[in-house]
């Protein structure tokens, strides 16, 4: 019997090495193990067998699939009374479908009068108008994939208008000191 010689090649054209993958070679088999999985190790293997009679070689595709990760929500957690509120729920990494959801103190939300959900691909967008007092709250955005989920929350406060507010200090001290 003569000896086969082994060879791992990734995607066509990138051979692998011993030092990224774990590979055991014996008299007539070979074995390729990941010592960590990630994305960038999705793609096409194939391993090349050649001897003095001949060459042989069997390819296989492997993809790797991950829940979903969000961005964090970039919003103020404090609005003006009157004000709008947009926040914005993207996926940071995830194998597709997604399924997006938001909640106000764990109630799903839904588009109204005041409201509008916009989901795309790999974001989705929870606008709120002319904000009022019972309106604060948390909100939180899920997502969802087979694999999955995450999900973010920020706590919304309302204030009143500011300069109202100080004119109302300022009168209450002047009523004080006379």
């Amino acid at each position: 019997s003569t000896p086969i010689f082994f060879e791992w090649i990734k995607d066509d054209h990138r051979k692998l090495s011993a030092s990224e993958y774990k590979i055991d070679n014996h008299d007539t088999t070979s074995s390729l193990a990941f010592k960590s999985l990630n994305p960038n190790d999705t793609g096409s293997y194939t391993c090349n067998a050649k001897n003095v009679y001949g060459s042989d070689s069997i390819t296989t595709k492997l993809i790797i699939l991950e829940s979903p990760v969000l961005v964090k929500l970039y919003s103020q957690n404090e609005q003006t009374k009157g004000s709008a509120l947009v926040l914005t729920c993207n996926i940071a990494k995830g194998s597709k479908p997604f399924r997006f959801q938001w909640f106000k103190n764990g109630v799903e939300l839904s588009g109204g009068s005041r409201s509008m959900i916009e989901t795309k691909d790999i974001f989705s967008l929870y606008t709120l108008r002319n904000i009022d007092f019972n309106d604060m709250g948390n909100y939180s955005c899920v997502v969802t994939n087979e694999f999955g989920f995450d999900k973010l929350s920020i706590q919304l406060t309302v204030t009143g208008l500011k300069i109202f507010t100080m004119f109302l200090f300022n009168v209450f001290w002047a009523k004080m000191w006379r």
